[in-house]
């Protein structure tokens, strides 16, 4: 019911559609989800599944309010990149399961930036700075007429 409200509130008087609502909701729940259950079976540590879980509603909240206020792009980017701080901080506590967990299972994809938390550190950052750029710009909604 709740999505059905966000999505009917995003064609409200700004010209958005009920498909942009979906297409940025799944933007932001897919990687977060996918990014929890991998590490968490690298890493063999079930507070990542918990991370992909909030990281994914903090990300809902955030965008719904950006659709309602009319800039979800800032709010996009502010649950990101407070989620993946969040996520750095989770890797710099079991980096050494979680590097251990990507050479036993991924040797072939293994590099040892992935498991440090300083490259997860600059993407919440780069997040962060994306934000702070989307609310300097005037963004207007495109509507189809």
């Amino acid at each position: 019911m709740l999505i059905q409200q966000t999505a009917t509130a995003a064609k409200g008087s700004r010209g958005g559609s009920s498909r942009s609502w979906f297409l940025a909701l799944g933007a932001g729940w897919l990687p977060a989800m996918g990014i929890g259950f991998t590490f968490s079976a690298l890493a063999d540590r079930l507070i990542f599944v918990g991370w992909g879980l909030a990281a994914a509603t903090v990300y809902s909240w955030a965008l719904r309010h950006g659709f309602e206020v009319g800039t979800p792009v800032t709010f996009g980017l502010l649950g990101a990149a407070a989620s993946l701080l969040v996520l750095a901080w989770l890797v710099a506590r079991h980096q050494g399961s979680l590097d251990l967990g990507y050479r036993a299972f991924l040797p072939g994809l293994y590099h040892p930036w992935i498991s440090r938390p300083g490259a997860i550190y600059g993407l919440g950052i780069a997040c962060g700075l994306g934000a702070a750029l989307a609310s300097t710009q005037p963004w207007k909604w495109r509507t189809s007429r």
